[in-house]
């Protein structure tokens, strides 16, 4: 179970019957298609079936991808189109209209080559059946086929890399393997895509690898910053406008100057060492000065072999190049023959200047920046489309975002190129078009987000007139709970195909549809057009239906069971929202921490390295096959991070 201090919500998000869901769909068909379908009211067993005979056929006889230049719309008319032909129930046709318009705004926000496109248009049918069959992926996030059409949109942005590019032959693989073997059987298509989500995240590991390595030096980049001036600061204090001799000015300004910088970048002037070192600075400081006296000199003689030892110390803890013994042998030389009482000639020591070793110019651009631009709303994890100079296309993750004039860092999705662009220059990158935000990269979330929230404004104001062919349909009325179901984060794009122009075949509004019971899968869903007063029906509590859990196959067990075993220990898995106890509204990303009994039970911690779940193997693999967690790193390295919490987590299971 999940470990967590989150107080329970007072509000649950909004229980949605059949009804709505059935006018969720039903708002996604135009006036324009009636005159091309016979549009049923009802959805009996024979129509399903016929439908998904039909679409089975039409996903495995054609050859190529015709749906790169025809909508499904367009050849599902082929058969059912015109007066007297085959009946269409209207959901189905919003289901249709609704898988037709998700593509075309993939397609626009994408700008995939011409091979990306035909691969992930090959998935639109099964799509299509999948919703008509199962609609958990409308309304449900978690679904792994939706998350399956999330990752390959986002993996095929970026240009091929070769002629036989690997990846893109092994989403090939994926892809066909559905578009061979689904014909009703949706536990099919799940374990596809629970084998793909196991190799998306093998290869996230490259790319988290890159990604740690680049945060890791741009940390210390900026520790740099503050701890040479730190050590300036401390040098200056006790030795500038001392006079020294030679010797030791030398060693101070060399080889002590560095030792303070290497732990100052390390530990910061909170650390220990950082202390020890600022106190043996200031004694070396007044070494010169208090061994003219003889009782001064009697105190560093006492004082030299502890010195010595500390200082051997703490050059050995910082040295990186040469030998311990030459880099002391200055401080010794000198220290050893003030003690015996030799007077040394000196020299004054002058105030050092910081240094600035990594020296980074950037081009100032003079354009003025738009203070509302939408970089400014970017966040580490954000994807771009990025044009290069050889014209091929790069989508990049931000790794690091800057908040003054350094460059923000970019790493691709292979983890072998990394792009660095000021502020300035991303804002003209947006202008000129060679720049393109993706966000999350989750395109299928964020469409159907978009229709709900469209959905949502809808029913907040009157409804227009009924069209004359259409029943009169119920105004669900909304519960106050409903606005903490989705945020619109995107906006929509109303797109039409050239085909469809010229066929007048134009799709409606688009609607997502929130969670449903599999009522809809029933023999027969008929629909009596209910009273209306004034557009507004509350639904009644018999109204409300709970969807069933679905149940899994073995085949999908064994699925998500290889997915587990690919998983090692410093892998990252994303719970749902709402699953294992997790808070309705945002999904968790845990690391994986223990495996204990033999392999038996998997511990997980947060970013903190706080303890936040621990389950066995087999409820492990059947959330992945549920889509409670998916996996989304499957760890390549033990993070030495972990071991102390490692170590705690093993004491209480002994």
């Amino acid at each position: 179970m999940l470990i967590t201090n989150q107080v329970e919500r007072a509000k649950s998000p909004l229980r949605l019957g059949a009804r709505l869901v059935v006018e969720l769909l039903e708002r996604n068909v135009a006036e324009d298609d009636f005159p091309y379908f016979s549009v049923s009211q009802k959805r009996d067993a024979k129509d399903l079936a016929l439908l998904q005979r039909f679409l089975t056929d039409m996903q495995k006889s054609v050859k190529g991808s015709p749906y790169v230049k025809a909508s499904i719309k367009s050849l599902v008319h082929q058969k059912y189109g015109g007066p007297g032909r085959f009946p269409l129930s209207r959901m189905d046709l919003g289901a249709i209209n609704l898988v037709d318009s998700m593509f075309d705004e993939m397609l626009e926000k994408g700008r995939f080559d011409s091979e990306a496109w035909e691969l992930i248009a090959k998935t639109k049918i099964p799509v299509l059946k999948l919703i008509v069959q199962d609609l958990s992926f409308l309304f449900m996030p978690k679904n792994v086929a939706r998350k399956f059409v999330n990752s390959i949109t986002l993996a095929l942005i970026s240009s091929a890399s070769g002629v036989d590019d690997p990846d893109r032959a092994e989403i090939g693989k994926f892809i066909d393997k559905i578009v061979h073997q689904y014909d009703v059987d949706v536990s099919i298509v799940n374990i596809v895509c629970i084998d793909a989500q196991s190799w998306f995240a093998g290869n996230q590991q490259r790319l988290s690898k890159v990604q740690d390595k680049i945060v890791r030096s741009e940390s210390s980049k900026n520790k740099k910053v503050v701890a040479e001036p730190r050590v300036v600061d401390l040098l200056n204090k006790h030795f500038a406008g001392t006079e020294q001799p030679e010797l030791m000015h030398d060693f101070i300004s060399g080889a002590w100057r560095e030792v303070l910088r290497a732990i100052s970048i390390e530990d910061g002037e909170g650390g220990s060492r950082w202390k020890r070192a600022a106190g043996m600075t200031e004694s070396m400081a007044t070494f010169y000065r208090e061994c003219g006296e003889q009782e001064g000199q009697a105190k560093y003689q006492r004082f030299l072999p502890t010195m010595l030892k500390t200082v051997r110390m703490l050059i050995g803890d910082t040295l990186k190049n040469g030998s311990v013994e030459d880099a002391v042998e200055p401080f010794e030389l000198i220290a050893s023959a003030l003690v015996a009482g030799a007077v040394p000639g000196a020299v004054l020591f002058d105030s050092l200047l910081v240094e600035n070793k990594e020296v980074e110019v950037y081009e100032r651009k003079t354009e003025q920046i738009d203070a509302g631009s939408a970089l400014d709303a970017m966040s580490v994890g954000d994807w771009v489309r990025i044009k290069t100079s050889r014209s091929t296309i790069e989508a990049c993750k931000l790794t690091v975002k800057s908040s003054d004039e350094s460059p923000w860092i970019f790493v691709n999705q292979s983890g072998k190129k990394i792009a660095k662009k000021t502020r300035e220059e991303l804002d003209v990158g947006l202008k000129n078009g060679t720049l393109h935000l993706i966000g999350k990269g989750v395109w299928v979330d964020d469409f159907l987000s978009h229709r709900f929230d469209e959905l949502n404004a809808a029913n907040k104001i009157a409804l227009p007139p009924q069209m004359a062919l259409e029943p009169k349909r119920e105004k669900i009325e909304r519960s106050e709970n409903s606005d903490n179901l989705v945020d619109a984060k995107s906006a929509g794009f109303e797109l039409v195909r050239e085909e469809e122009q010229a066929s007048s075949f134009h799709s409606g509004k688009s609607a997502f549809v929130p969670r449903t019971a599999d009522i809809l899968l029933g023999s027969e869903l008929s629909l009596e057009p209910p009273s209306v007063e004034e557009g507004v029906v509350v639904v009644s509590d018999d109204d409300v239906e709970v969807a069933p859990l679905p149940t899994l196959t073995e085949e999908e067990l064994d699925a998500a069971a290889r997915a587990v075993l690919n998983l090692q220990v410093s892998g990252w898995v994303m719970v749902a929202a709402g699953a294992l106890g997790v808070d309705p509204a945002n999904e968790v990303k845990l690391k994986l921490a223990v495996i204990v009994k033999g392999g038996t039970k998997y511990i997980f911690v947060n970013r903190l390295g706080i303890k936040q779940l621990e389950i066995d193997k087999h409820e492990f693999s059947k959330s992945i096959a549920m889509g409670d967690i998916s996996i989304v790193d499957n760890g390549v390295q033990f993070s030495s991070a972990l071991e102390k919490v490692v170590r705690n987590i093993q004491k209480e299971h002994r």
